[in-house]
């Protein structure tokens, strides 16, 4: 559901499914008092359901859908996590969390799973992988040429609710793959890893290759001056730059070219700076000429 108004157009096809796949009837209905269940009054008198509703500000009289809502939304939570995802990622780790719980075994039923009880055979434990750990999709069939790799590095993120297959999704591109065939590594966490390396990563002056996932830092970039009179003032520094200024990027990184920038002659003012490299101006040779009467 996208937001709560859905629950007119998704409840009376819960309906059909319960009564098709369980054949059983709804008799009764217990919730809050919101619009999105007042809104179903009409549709519950024609198939002679019951509405209960609880007191106002009273959740506790609804205590079984508020332990599993609570129930829902901390094991979630706890996936997220573990996995060191994002929160983005609620959605797949919302549907996994039902799909654990369903086929989980609880006191209350005799140690019995949910899955178990409504469909009289015992659940599939080795479908059960770690979500968020590497896997490799075989991805032969999107493939338009015989020269492209059959699986490609992506992140698990749970099961497919409508079919036997796992859904991965390829970082890189940001695709989600729907397969049966998948090679898991449990021991390995994209997202923790990359979490790992940007918290231990310290920039230093001798380190030349930046680590996976952080950008370098920008090195100065040289200022070449032309060859020209700079006039400086007395306190040693350069106050103007009357003349054309070439500023070449260079990267340590061999994926990219040096450029140069070209800056406009018509500067008016630059920052000051300091005279290190200058040569000392030549010596002033003075003449004087002394006129004596002859």
């Amino acid at each position: 559901m996208f937001n709560k108004s859905c629950v007119s157009r998704i409840f009376p096809q819960f309906k059909h499914l319960v009564e098709k796949q369980f054949h059983t009837t709804i008799k009764s209905i217990y919730s809050d008092n919101g619009d999105e269940f007042v809104a179903l009054k009409q549709c519950f008198s024609i198939h002679g359901i019951s509405h209960y509703t609880t007191a106002p500000h009273t959740p506790q009289q609804n205590g079984v859908s508020e332990h599993r809502h609570r129930h829902l939304v901390e094991t979630s939570l706890t996936l997220l996590h573990d996995a060191s995802l994002p929160l983005s990622y609620w959605p797949h780790a919302f549907s996994t969390t039902a799909y654990l719980i369903n086929r989980q075994p609880t006191p209350l039923l005799q140690n019995k799973t949910p899955f178990e009880i409504l469909f009289r055979q015992p659940p599939n434990y080795l479908k059960l992988k770690k979500i968020g750990c590497r896997c490799f999709p075989l991805i032969k069939p999107y493939n338009t040429n015989k020269l492209q790799p059959k699986a490609t590095t992506c992140l698990f993120l749970g099961y497919s609710t409508t079919q036997n297959a796992y859904k991965c999704l390829d970082l890189s591109t940001n695709k989600l793959y729907v397969s049966r065939h998948v090679l898991f590594d449990e021991s390995h966490n994209p997202f923790q890893a990359l979490t790992l390396a940007s918290s231990s990563y310290t920039p230093s002056s001798s380190a030349t290759m930046p680590l996976i996932g952080v950008p370098a830092p920008l090195q100065p970039s040289p200022v070449i001056l032309d060859r020209a009179a700079i006039s400086a003032s007395p306190s040693g520094t350069i106050s103007a730059l009357p003349f054309s200024v070439k500023e070449q990027l260079s990267f340590n990184s061999p994926c990219y070219s040096p450029t140069v920038v070209h800056h406009s002659e018509n500067i008016t003012s630059s920052p000051a700076l300091p005279l290190t490299s200058a040569s000392p101006s030549p010596p002033m040779l003075l003449s004087l000429f002394i006129f004596l009467p002859l």
